[in-house]
């Protein structure tokens, strides 16, 4: 009888978990068209400028070091790390805590799928880029342990000229508050 009880608990706790996770990631999905959104009513990405509707992963890499101890620059502009985005973060929001890389990494390596997304009339298909057109390119978004903060990379091209930006959001009385602005790359 108590070995019923208690997987009938497990059962529950477990199905539990997984609605959970369901309703983060629809919200996850209207979050990040509601935050690049915000981006453009605010001027911080051009009204006009197309962006591509999916949200690309992050290419992980690991950290090496040389000889004299010196950290390799990671292989390419869009190559990231979980202490690269936490040394460039450095707030509060995200804690310096083993927790929060490893939530940092577990985020960065989860997934390598690209997520559809609409951002109203700005929105293009990847294979309807000009190229000679400027265009934003957004990644997935990395959150804090308790999803009060979210750091939101946004990349723009046009033709050679490039620059990456990073966004951090905090939660604060149920409205997300741009906090910081990160460059992250120049070409």
């Amino acid at each position: 009888m108590n070995q019923r009880l208690i997987s009938l608990f497990l059962f529950m706790f477990l199905t539990s978990c997984a609605s959970k996770k369901e309703k983060v990631y629809k919200s996850y999905n209207h979050l990040v068209e509601k935050l690049v959104n915000d981006l453009i009513k605010s001027g911080e990405l051009e009204n006009r400028t197309s962006i591509i509707g999916h949200t690309y992963p992050f290419v992980y890499y690991t950290i090496e070091t040389g000889e004299d101890g010196i950290e390799f620059p990671p292989p390419e502009y869009f190559s990231r790390n979980e202490q690269g985005i936490f040394n460039s973060i450095d707030m509060n929001l995200f804690p310096n805590s083993k927790q929060t890389l490893n939530h940092l990494k577990y985020q960065l390596t989860s997934s390598t799928s690209k997520e559809k997304f609409d951002f109203g009339k700005n929105t293009i298909e990847p294979n309807n880029l000009d190229l000679d057109k400027p265009y934003y390119k957004v990644y997935k978004p990395i959150f804090n342990l308790d999803s009060t903060g979210v750091y939101l990379e946004i990349d723009y091209h046009h033709q050679i000229y490039g620059d990456g930006r990073a966004f951090v959001f905090e939660l604060k009385n149920g409205v997300w508050e741009n906090v910081k602005f990160i460059p992250t790359w120049i070409r």
